[in-house]
C-alpha cells in the first residue's frame, strides 16, 4: 500500500516539471523521481503524455536501488555514462527537488 502513495505522490512532481519542457529536450528521472517511472503509475501516465519529440530516460543504478525491474514503456534506462551524454547535448538543465 505505501508504494501506491509514492506513485501518486510522483504525480505533481512529473505535472510541474513538465510545464517548461519543449521539442528535443530530454527529462532524466533520478533519485526518488525514477518511482515516475514505474510502470502503470499515474505519473507514468502523465510521462507518456508527453510528446514524442520528448525523450523521457531513468537513471538505471537508482532504479535497481529502488527495486525497479520493469520501467515505464516510455522510458529508457541509462548508466552513469548515459547521465554524462544527455547533460553535454543539452545546454541548460533544470533540476526539480
Amino acid at each position: 500500500q505505501a508504494e501506491d502513495g509514492i506513485r501518486d505522490y510522483k504525480v505533481t512532481g512529473v505535472q510541474t516539471c513538465a510545464l517548461p519542457i519543449c521539442d528535443g529536450d530530454a527529462l532524466l528521472l533520478i533519485g526518488e523521481g525514477v518511482h515516475a517511472a514505474w510502470p502503470d503509475s499515474p505519473a507514468a501516465h502523465r510521462i507518456a503524455a508527453l510528446p514524442d519529440t520528448i525523450a523521457v530516460h531513468a537513471l538505471s543504478d537508482n532504479c535497481d536501488a529502488r527495486g525497479l525491474v520493469s520501467i515505464a514503456p516510455r522510458c529508457t534506462r541509462v548508466d552513469d555514462a548515459g547521465f554524462v551524454a544527455l547533460a553535454c547535448a543539452h545546454a541548460r538543465s533544470v533540476s526539480w527537488y
